[in-house]
């Protein structure tokens, strides 16, 4: 297989260049010039073209070979739900079940086949992608690269001999003519020089490739293991997520940035890095003059408003909306409040921060109950035309900012592409704020990494953000990350066609309830003090959206989240319950050390595989920022917890042995309780 890598391709040209070389030298400059009147100069240039013939053939199989391909589907296959069917405990004859998906890919891929980012494949046992032969080191092209390794290790030392013997011999060319002898002297060093270095490079590679083999383990499989230990160079880390507009209730639209966001912030914090947390809210733009207008329009009492002030919000937003379908005058109104906003009118201002108060207040409602919470929150309001007037400035005298035919100010990116910042009125737009705020929390932070958690539809919003920042020369832009998401179909605000996540909360909270009351297996008391409904409701919405590959555009179903014959967060929940009540219940000690050779049956190794691989997993979610994977190892590991327990009995066995079971069923409570706290789930202990 040869892949278009220019690095790869170079590695190749200069391999050959150097095999030739060698063959130059030893031929041309040792053998003619020491040994041509005696028979082991045509024996050495035989033997020692054929080292190089071998080398070359080697080479070329492990250049061209298959390394282990794992094949792509022939028909797309739909990831976006990867465990949804997995309802059975017992996984006895799946040939697949120790089988993950690749995201790239977007196929399964069988145990020990990693995802090589140069072939863009899925390698089966990869080792590592190698420059010198273009390609990966594989299953079914490993024999060949060692073949290669061992005949330029054979060839480096057998040029190195060469020399030193030629050396011994008598040269009368060279005592003749002083140019032949410098030159023989100048290519023999070389030839050393070059010999040296690729012989201790092969040899290296040569025992690493052995230690390999006799380990059953490859080079990436020792990186996944040890990566934790050397990865963790503490950054300070930004996440800005969540983020919706004020006088707007919570709905489920905003769900996905406010699990996924809180997800990147716990793997963060996992990976010992700094992290903060920063709710971004917009309270700035037309949208509150929509509002303002809307409130008269809808003609809302003070009553209602104090009553319930977010849905009177709401519900003014959306009279503006409909009513501005089929009277543009009201849009150009509603601009008209947002600039006095911006100057400051007094009476517009008090009402922005009563409209503002009544927001924060619910949200912060709504994030106690989801267990969500930020370090800071910020208002677009912080970067409005006055605190901009320094960035303003910045950009005209970097000759950025151009004002076009509408008397607006602009960043022309390209022919193509006029990027509007300031409105011919003065006030400025969503962009502007966002390179305010960037410059502003790196000045604040010096971050080295801050992720935005919008969905997809915003790419194009980031692109022109990074795309301003790089001609502003700003040398942190890179630290930026856009982490984007799938949009839920059907959430829009502005036809007021929307399910509230409260609504939804008490509904998924009810559901449970009705569950636990209708289950003869139900420990706590559901009364109003008990909350197990609501956090077993929680746990269903957020893993019924982490499951879910992060891009993959979703309609929300109810059902969905709730079946409890499939993979969900209610499962999830009980496997952790039952590990509470069994340690509890057992009457087993708990050991203070392991003893394998009591625990001897199949499942255990089942299970201490899947645990021993949970740091691999969480390395594997962070890097590819994608919940979903370590979302469905926790269900692998659920799967194997039950069925361990089908089989590992504690009560009326040996105490030694009744305790090691114990001990590893603890451990694996440890572990799925970890995962779940990563994925922003809450684990139970009775439900």
């Amino acid at each position: 297989m040869f892949v278009r890598d220019p690095c790869g391709i170079i590695c190749i040209i200069v391999t050959y260049v150097a095999v030739f070389y060698a063959d130059y030298v030893v031929v041309r400059w040792i053998v003619l010039h020491t040994m041509q009147d005696s028979l082991w100069g045509p024996f050495h240039v035989v033997a020692f073209n054929t080292v190089v013939l071998l080398l070359m053939m080697a080479h070329l199989k492990a250049v061209c070979s298959d390394p282990g391909i794992v094949p792509l589907p022939q028909n797309r296959m739909d990831f976006s739900d990867i465990h949804a069917s997995g309802g059975n405990d017992d996984h006895e004859g799946d040939e697949k079940d120790d089988w993950t998906v690749c995201t790239r890919c977007e196929t399964y891929r069988p145990p020990r086949a990693h995802h090589c980012r140069i072939c863009k494949r899925c390698i089966r046992r990869m080792d590592h992608h190698c420059p010198w032969i273009n390609n990966c080191v594989g299953e079914r092209n490993q024999k060949y690269f060692i073949q290669f390794l061992v005949y330029v290790g054979a060839l480096a030392i057998y040029a190195i001999i060469l020399v030193i013997v030629s050396w011994i011999y008598d040269c009368p060319q060279c005592n003749n003519d002083i140019a032949i002898k410098q030159n023989r002297i100048l290519h023999c060093v070389i030839l050393v020089l070059e010999s040296a270095l690729f012989g201790m490079f092969v040899i290296a590679i040569l025992v690493d490739q052995f230690q390999a083999i006799l380990g059953d383990e490859t080079a990436v499989e020792r990186v996944q293991v040890s990566a934790p230990t050397f990865v963790n160079n503490k950054k300070n880390v930004i996440v800005e997520f969540s983020s919706p507009n004020i006088a707007k209730p919570f709905h489920l639209g905003h769900l996905r940035s406010t699990i996924i966001g809180n997800y990147i912030a716990n793997i963060n914090n996992f990976m010992e890095n700094n992290v903060k947390r920063i709710n971004y809210l917009g309270d700035w733009g037309t949208q509150y003059g929509l509002v303002q207008l809307g409130v008269d329009m809808a003609d809302i009492s003070e009553d209602e408003m104090k009553k319930n002030p977010i849905k009177a919000l709401y519900k003014a937003y959306i009279t503006a909306n409909k009513l501005a379908e089929t009277n543009s005058s009201i849009l150009d109104r509603a601009r008209e409040i947002f600039n006095d906003l911006e100057t400051g009118v007094e009476v517009t201002c008090e009402q922005w921060k009563m409209f503002k108060q009544y927001t924060i207040e619910e949200l912060k409602r709504t994030y106690g109950r989801i267990g969500i919470t930020f370090d800071e929150y910020h208002w677009e309001s912080m970067y409005n035309a006055k605190n901009m007037e320094k960035i303003v400035t910045l950009m005209e005298k970097m000759q950025l900012l151009i004002t076009d035919e509408q008397n607006r100010k602009v960043v022309n990116l390209d022919n193509d592409k006029i990027v509007p910042l300031i409105k011919s009125d003065g006030s400025t737009l969503y962009i502007a704020r966002d390179i305010a705020a960037a410059i502003d929390r790196f000045e604040k932070n010096n971050f080295d990494c801050m992720y935005y958690v919008v969905d997809n539809t915003q790419a194009e919003h980031f692109s022109n953000l990074l795309e301003i920042l790089r001609r502003m020369k700003m040398p942190w832009v890179e630290r930026l990350k856009h982490v984007k998401f799938g949009r839920l179909h059907g959430m829009r605000t502005r036809k007021g066609n929307i399910m509230f996540l409260e609504d939804i909360l008490n509904t998924t909270r009810d559901i449970m309830k009705q569950k636990q009351l209708d289950s003869h297996t139900t420990k706590v008391h559901l009364d109003s003090l008990d909350n197990s409904s609501d956090i077993l409701g929680i746990s269903a919405m957020i893993i019924n959206d982490l499951k879910k590959r992060r891009q993959r555009d979703y309609t929300f179903d109810l059902n969905a989240a709730f079946d409890l014959k499939g993979d969900t967060g209610v499962k999830l929940q009980y496997t952790h319950c039952r590990l509470v009540s069994l340690k509890r219940n057992c009457g087993a000690a708990l050991p203070s050390e392991c003893e394998p050779s009591l625990l001897r049956e199949e499942v255990v190794d089942d299970l201490i595989v899947l645990i021993a691989k949970f740091e691999e997993v969480v390395l594997k979610s962070y890097i590819e920022m994608e919940p979903c994977i370590l979302t469905g190892y926790l269900f692998h590991l659920s799967h194997a917890i039950n069925k361990a327990f089908k089989t590992l009995r504690i009560k009326n066995e040996s105490p030694d042995v009744a305790g090691q079971r114990l001990l590893l069923f603890h451990v694996a409570r440890n572990v799925l309780a970890q995962g779940m706290k990563l994925l922003g789930l809450m684990p139970l202990e009775e439900m």
